[in-house]
């Protein structure tokens, strides 16, 4: 369950979603403030799948990117 609330927290401002902003919040509220700075900062703790995948930097206009699976 830890690493699941700290993906949650790491994804929430990433993904602009209203909901897991407020999810965010709660989840903040209810495991401290030192958790979602640990959860923000340390991608050791959040699942290894979303770590790999979530940090994007978007292309400039005509850049072509090939993504191999």
């Amino acid at each position: 369950m830890t690493q699941t609330f700290a993906t949650l927290i790491h994804l929430a401002p990433k993904l602009e979603v209203e909901e897991l902003t407020k999810v965010r919040k709660q989840l903040v509220a209810l495991l401290g403030k030192e958790f979602a700075l640990r959860s923000d900062e340390d991608k050791n703790s959040i699942n290894p799948f979303i770590a790999e995948n979530i940090d994007y930097i978007k292309p400039d206009d005509g850049h072509v990117v090939y993504r191999m699976r």
